[in-house]
């Protein structure tokens, strides 16, 4: 979460200083209303996007267990089981904090927001109404300056019967109207209760309703008789009084920026490098804030065919029957089942001396041995500490990516913050298919081995390398 909120804030940011820098002071306004809308969606959306990367090499040992016969099954082998049985330690509600602050900051601001909505509704309630072209005016009695909500347009109803409300005031907030300025409003107040704590939403809204003021005069200019006698109205239309912030009004920031923006050269070509700029922009920040997931696989497997999990022996040309029967019967005599146990089952008993004697058999098998057999015969590279990179372990924080364990102890993904990069020494990822996915939000399962338990296990670990399963057919 903490890394999806600095994203989200980085990329708001950097894509509003660019408007400011190069787009806002320019005669493409239809364009920019559809660049602020754009972004906004794109800086909350980009850094819960996922793009998977293929790389070549294999630095860590990386086991596909979605692909074996025992992941399509409902069960998975005994030591996978203990693992995702374990239980998890009890919540601590000091954790919710947060997000009881997020609620109760997120509940007042909607309240005031339905608040203003349902004062700007009542607004139209018992007012003479007539029609306007698309729109609807409404005949206010008290005096009021004129300012727009959805297809409502407010206007005093003196200043209307005695013709003191210039056309071009009308073609002004018509143009809100027809453009659905107001949507944006709407759009922009929400995005801002929801996320309040990122404060370039809230320029974001300042920008996008100065450029409705923008669109709404160049409309007006249309009719209006010269642009200095448009300037001269607006100066001369800037009343006191207050407004619920939902609405256009014709007095919203009448501002430097607004007048100079009438007479200001429009200049096509400059504008389409601009705007082709800022599409590679785009292209960039979603590059840069979205998910990269790097999926490793064998140099030795074909990359269009998904690699399985095969013992890690070479084939050799085959056991004569005296040697196969040794292999057989050392497997029978140490393995303990019944047909309503697991389908693979560990072989038990067994010291080292046993298991190096049975992968140097199985080393030795033909394919079509092995195959017969029904045993798979691991033996485990050298345990070797590997720190991920800071930026691999925010990654790991993503829990509809990553399902993560510790030490063999399901956590949850937020308890990767109390944690530092450099705790972890081994890693193992495992990626999920069909049955496996089945009511679990992450694509990865994810062993992480801390230092400490590293160290603990290591001359165990060293000691008995060597792990074998049997397939137990279920008739």
């Amino acid at each position: 979460m903490t890394s999806y909120l600095i994203k989200s804030v980085l990329c708001s940011g950097l894509l509003l200083l660019f408007y400011h820098l190069f787009l806002e002071r320019e005669k493409m306004f239809f364009f920019n209303r559809l660049y602020l809308l754009f972004c906004i969606v794109f800086a909350l959306g980009i850094p819960l996007l996922s793009i998977e990367f293929s790389s070549e090499k294999l630095p860590d040992p990386i086991i596909d267990y979605a692909q074996t016969d025992y992941l399509k099954t409902d069960r998975l082998p005994v030591e996978m089981l203990k693992q995702t049985t374990l239980k998890e330690d009890p919540t601590d509600w000091t954790q919710h904090l947060p997000l009881v602050f997020y609620g109760f900051i997120t509940c007042f601001l909607l309240f005031r927001f339905i608040k203003n909505l349902r004062t700007v509704l009542l607004q139209k309630s018992g007012k003479d109404i007539m029609d306007y072209k698309k729109a609807k005016l409404v005949l206010v009695p008290e005096n009021t300056i004129t300012y727009t909500f959805l297809n409502y347009i407010f206007v005093n109803k003196a200043e209307l019967s005695n013709g003191c409300v210039r056309e071009e005031i009308l073609a002004h907030e018509h143009a809100h109207v027809a453009q659905k300025h107001t949507l944006d409003v709407l759009f922009t107040e929400l995005v801002q209760i929801f996320f309040w704590f990122n404060p370039f939403f809230y320029y974001f809204k300042k920008a996008m309703r100065l450029n409705h003021e923008f669109l709404a005069d160049e409309a007006a200019l249309e009719i209006a008789s010269d642009t200095g006698s448009y300037k001269l109205l607006l100066l001369d239309k800037i009343l006191s009084g207050t407004l619920v912030n939902l609405t256009s009004s014709f007095n919203y920031s009448i501002t430097k920026k607004r007048l100079a923006m009438m007479t200001r050269p429009s200049n096509p070509s400059q504008n389409l490098i601009k705007q082709t700029v800022s599409f590679f922009l785009v292209l960039g920040l979603g590059f840069t804030f979205c998910q990269k997931i790097y999926s490793q696989k064998n140099e030795k497997e074909p990359s269009e065919k998904p690699s399985k999990a095969t013992p890690v022996v070479q084939n050799g040309k085959g056991l004569s029957e005296e040697l196969m029967s040794e292999f057989t019967e050392t497997i029978k005599k140490h393995t303990r089942y019944t047909k309503e146990e697991l389908r693979y089952n560990e072989i038990y008993e067994l010291n080292i001396e046993q298991k190096k004697r049975l992968f140097y058999l199985y080393s030795r098998m033909s394919p079509e041995q092995q195959k017969a057999s029904g045993v798979f015969v691991f033996e485990s590279p050298v345990p070797v500490k590997k720190t991920p990179s800071p930026e691999l372990f925010e990654k790991w924080k993503n829990s509809k990516v990553f399902g993560v364990w510790i030490n063999g102890k399901k956590i949850n993904n937020t308890e990767l913050e109390n944690y530092k990069y450099s705790d972890i020494v081994e890693t193992e990822i495992f990626k999920l298919y069909g049955k496996a996915r089945t009511n679990v939000a992450y694509k990865y399962q994810l062993e992480l081995t801390t230092n400490d338990l590293f160290d603990k296990t290591y001359n165990e670990r060293m000691r008995d390398r060597i792990s074998l399963w049997q397939r137990i057919a279920m008739k």
